[in-house]
């Protein structure tokens, strides 16, 4: 037992927010990538810094990715400029959009 308890002297839990995700939401609902979080902390439980970043890099990849959304804007960009060049081209036109803000003259 420490000789000064500062976390239980204020009332401050470290361990609980060691981590973004598993800190207690407002609302009860869980954070975006909490369930990516719980993945990867299972997995390096116990096992130590070295053989965690060999033995989970995939989670870790997968909570990293979550967060950040690398890849996924690194797609939507692929995808927006894909639709510029279309659209330079004359083959697809904002009134057609799939989303249906084009009115009712998208439509006939």
């Amino acid at each position: 037992m420490p000789f000064l308890d500062v976390q239980k002297r204020f009332g401050i839990n470290l361990d609980r927010w060691w981590t973004i995700q598993s800190a207690e939401q407002p609302y009860k609902f869980p954070a975006r990538c909490h369930a990516f979080e719980k993945e990867w902390i299972e997995c390096a439980h116990g096992i130590g810094t070295i053989r965690a970043e060999k033995e989970c890099k995939i989670e870790y990849d997968d909570f990293i990715e979550c967060i950040l959304q690398k890849n996924t804007m690194k797609r939507m960009d692929t995808i927006w400029r894909q639709r510029e060049k279309l659209m330079k081209e004359r083959e697809v036109h904002p009134s057609t959009s799939p989303h249906g803000q084009g009115g009712a003259s998208a439509l006939s």
